[in-house]
Parts: C-alpha cells; sequence; structure tokens
C-alpha cells in the first residue's frame, strides 16, 4: 500500500520498482505453476525467466539512480537553503555591526565633543591665577574629565578588541613620565579613600623606550584603577617596573592590599562584564571591563597580563610587554622640539564645525605662539587651503556639508601650495577602523578629543620641526644652485 502510494503520488524510484518488480513475480507463478504440472511446460516459460530477470536488474538499476538523483538534488537544495540562511545571517550580522558602529561613533561624537571643550577650558584656565578654593574644584572638575574621558575610551577599545582591531603604534617615550602621570591621575582618588598611592622604577629600566606608551598607559590605568577600586581605606598600591634580566622586556607589578581574588574566580576577571561574586559589583562600582581591556591592551603590544599571586590580603598582577631600543624609531624626540628654533611662526588651520572647540583650539595655539583661522566645514578648508598655503591643518572629520576625510581627498587633489601640508585629525571618533580610514584618505596623524594642551604643543611642534627642516633644505637647494650658476 505504502509502495502503491508513492507510485501515485509520483516517487520515480518506486514506479521502477513496481514496474521492474511485476514481470519477476509472473515469471516466479509461472514456473511454479509449470513445475506444479498445472500447466504444459514450454519453451517461453523457460526463456521469460532470464528475461525477467534481466529486466529487473535494469529497472532496479533506473530506480536506484532516479534515487540517488533524488537525493543528490534533496542535498543541492538543502545546501543551497543552507547558503541562503548563512547569507542572510552575514547580512545581518553586518548590518549589526554597522548600527553597532554607527551608535558607537555617536556615542563617542556626542560624549567627547563637549568633553574636548571642558579639557580645553580647564587648559586655559590652568594657567590662571586661582585661588585655594578655586585650585581645588579646578583640580576636582579635572580628574572628573580625565575619569569620563578614560571611561568613554576604555568601551570603545574593548569594542575594537572584541573585534580584533587594537594596533599598536610605537614611539619614543619616557617610562618614568608615564608613572607621574598616572600617579596625577589618581590623586584625588587615593586621597579621597584615603590609601597610599607608590611607584617604583628599577634602575635597569631605560630612560627611554620604543613602544606604543598610550595603548601601555591604558593598560596600568586599568589595573590601578582596579587597584584603587578594591583596596580598603588605609591600604596600599604599589606600582613597580623592572627590565627582565637579558632581554628587551618590561616587566611591571601592581600590587594592592585588597580582598584578593578567591581561586573559583580567578579565571573569570579576564572575562568581560564578571566581577567574581554579584555582590562586588554593588560593593565596588564598575561594569567589569577593567582587567579584561587590560588583558587585551597588552596583547595587542605584543605581551601578558596574569595573576602573579592572590591572598587574603591582597593581589599581584603582572604585566610584561617586549620594547625596542630608542634607535629604532625614526620618529622625532619631543625634548628636542622647541618652537623658538622654527624659522617662522607656523600658520595652522582650523577646521571645527562646533564653535566652542574652534575657539578654544584657537586660543590653545595662540597659547603656545602659533597663528591660527578657523572655518567650519570641509569645503570652506578646501577653498583656505586653494588660497593660501598653510604649515598645518587641523581636521575635524564629523561635519556638515562635508566631512574632514572627504575634504583631506580633496586638498590633496586640487590644492597646489598644501599638497604636502601635514593634516592632522582631531576627532571624537577614536576607533581604530576609522584611524585607518584618516591615514588612508592622506591625513598624517591621528588625535582623539579632547586634546590636552601639552599634547597639542607637542604636536605642533614635531610637524613645525619637519617643515622647518624642509624648508632649510630648500634654501639649501637654492643657495647651491645660485653658486653653481
Amino acid at each position: 500500500y505504502e509502495k502503491s502510494g508513492l507510485a501515485k503520488s509520483g516517487y520515480h524510484p518506486a514506479r521502477y520498482f513496481i514496474v521492474g518488480w511485476v514481470p519477476y513475480l509472473v515469471a516466479v507463478i509461472l514456473t511454479g505453476v509449470e513445475y506444479a504440472s498445472i500447466i504444459e511446460p514450454t519453451n517461453w516459460v523457460s526463456y521469460f525467466v532470464p528475461v525477467a530477470l534481466a529486466w529487473e536488474m535494469a529497472l532496479f538499476s533506473l530506480a536506484l539512480a532516479s534515487r540517488i538523483k533524488i537525493l543528490r538534488d534533496e542535498r543541492d537544495t538543502l545546501q543551497a537553503q543552507q547558503i541562503e540562511v548563512s547569507e542572510k545571517a552575514r547580512k545581518a550580522l553586518e548590518r549589526s555591526n554597522r548600527i553597532k558602529d554607527d551608535f558607537l561613533n555617536a556615542v563617542s561624537h556626542e560624549l567627547r565633543t563637549p568633553l574636548h571643550t571642558i579639557q580645553g577650558q580647564l587648559d586655559l584656565l590652568r594657567e590662571a591665577p586661582l585661588n585655594r578654593e578655586q585650585n581645588d574644584a579646578f583640580h576636582l572638575i579635572e580628574h572628573a574629565n580625565l575619569r569620563m574621558t578614560r571611561q568613554v575610551g576604555g568601551i570603545l577599545d574593548f569594542v575594537d578588541a572584541q573585534e580584533e582591531n587594537l594596533l599598536s603604534s610605537p614611539q619614543v617615550f619616557e617610562p618614568q613620565s608615564l608613572f607621574d602621570l598616572l600617579e596625577y591621575e589618581f590623586r584625588e582618588a587615593t586621597r579621597a579613600k584615603p590609601i597610599s598611592l607608590a611607584f617604583g622604577m628599577d634602575d635597569s629600566v631605560p630612560g627611554k623606550i620604543f613602544m606604543d606608551g598610550l595603548m601601555l598607559e591604558k593598560v596600568l590605568y586599568q589595573l590601578i584603577d582596579n587597584a584603587v577600586k578594591f583596596t580598603p581605606a588605609g591600604g596600599e598600591v604599589l606600582v613597580r617596573a623592572s627590565r627582565l634580566a637579558d632581554d628587551s622586556v618590561l616587566r611591571i607589578l601592581v600590587s594592592d592590599t585588597g580582598p584578593g581574588i578567591p581561586d573559583s574566580q580567578r579565571e573569570k576577571v579576564f572575562q568581560a562584564f564578571k566581577q567574581g561574586e554579584a555582590g562586588l559589583t554593588r560593593r565596588y562600582g564598575g561594569v567589569g571591563l577593567g582587567l579584561p581591556l587590560a588583558s587585551s591592551l597588552a596583547n595587542a603590544l605584543g605581551g601578558q597580563m596574569i595573576v602573579l599571586e592572590t591572598s587574603d590580603h591582597g593581589t599581584t598582577l603582572e604585566v610584561t610587554v617586549p620594547y625596542g631600543d630608542v634607535h629604532q624609531s625614526e620618529h622625532y624626540d619631543p625634548d628636542h622640539l622647541n618652537l623658538g628654533d622654527v624659522v617662522q611662526v607656523p600658520r595652522v588651520l582650523v577646521v571645527e564645525d562646533d564653535a566652542g572647540n574652534r575657539m578654544i583650539l584657537r586660543k590653545q595655539l595662540e597659547k603656545i605662539g602659533v597663528i591660527s583661522e578657523g572655518v567650519q566645514n570641509g569645503l570652506e578648508a578646501i577653498q583656505a587651503a586653494i588660497n593660501e598655503p598653510w604649515d598645518m591643518i587641523i581636521m575635524d572629520c564629523q561635519m556638515p556639508l562635508m566631512d574632514g576625510i572627504a575634504a583631506t581627498r580633496e586638498i590633496r587633489l586640487k590644492a597646489a601650495s598644501n599638497l604636502d601640508t601635514p593634516i592632522i585629525a582631531v576627532t571624537a571618533n577614536a576607533s581604530e577602523s576609522f584611524r585607518i580610514k584618516c591615514l588612508e584618505a592622506g591625513m598624517d596623524d591621528y588625535c582623539t578629543k579632547p586634546l590636552r594642551m601639552d599634547a597639542l604643543k607637542q604636536l605642533v611642534s614635531l610637524y613645525a620641526e619637519k617643515r622647518n627642516t624642509e624648508r632649510l633644505q630648500e634654501q639649501r637647494g637654492v643657495r647651491d644652485a645660485v653658486a653653481d650658476s
């Protein structure tokens, strides 16, 4: 019945099976009847049996071939459906990633833009005469602004780490200066508890090393922030740096006198959004990104981070990262840069759509002895670059009418007097993928908001020194040409 149903439904192998089986069944019946002497033996019965067998084999072969074809078609259909599902899933994931990137870029822009204004005003206010009460308020605001900037940057760095977009940018820096900066950033937090925060630098550590100092700073910030958070009042946090023997590897230990990490939780501390027991989040705050982010950043530097030891009396985390010698760097040494050595006062074009940020940048440039002009979008920047030469262009990236990336491409094509002028992105978008876009568009450097005045001064000095060197070489070439003639 089942076979008959399959045959009626158009299932070809069943039809071949039935058609092949019937003659063979008839041959068997005829042979049996003949053998029982019910009918007279005849030659055609004996001939019919092998013919029926051959017919059966042929039809069974067709049935098998048909079945194989059906299975193959079903497999191809299933594969096509799987490919279609995978393609839909891939497109959905890409759409989700685009939405996420757009959201993070928007959040980054909306948070970093006002933070840049606040930081700029703080830098200008730092040189103003303040009484003790005003000075205390100034430092309180500055530390809050720094912490907010770190939190925003940490979230974006974590996203880049998840997508494996973290890339290090080695440069020369001083480890002691890094320790001084971190000590200043945590001064208010340690005083408020209060706890002791001490830094130690072994004599084996070179005064200057070649590695991504900014990324190392982020690693240590997260570790110290975590240690300060978990250390009770009256406790201490100790940061010690040394060099591994016979190796260009920096070893940094961050120790605290907090509650320690239970053995059952040691594997979880490097997992995102985990903070040991659930009650720890309520007790100490945070979302559990600090140690996972620090570990990812250390890996991006080519190093690693481990829990060296832990007990009820505290924890010691170890970070080891390789570094290069200073002579590996082709960058200018910031210590030898001085605007006073520049042949002429640099002229800088500030391209920024936010009026407050544009004003702050120009005031900061004025403070460090630089002449500047400001425009508010990419179209105006192109026109300004066509009209006259500039020593540097500071370019915001997210602007109306035309963004900074498109404007940079146009300047590199159309502005004859500024084809080689350094263009520096100063943007609220802190993602690694966006940095790559800026550099591919023809920009020379990339900075994220908020930009501190000391960083701005170093940036201007760096490129002013380069322009100064180029001018001296041009003048020397002209003099040599005149002398030869």
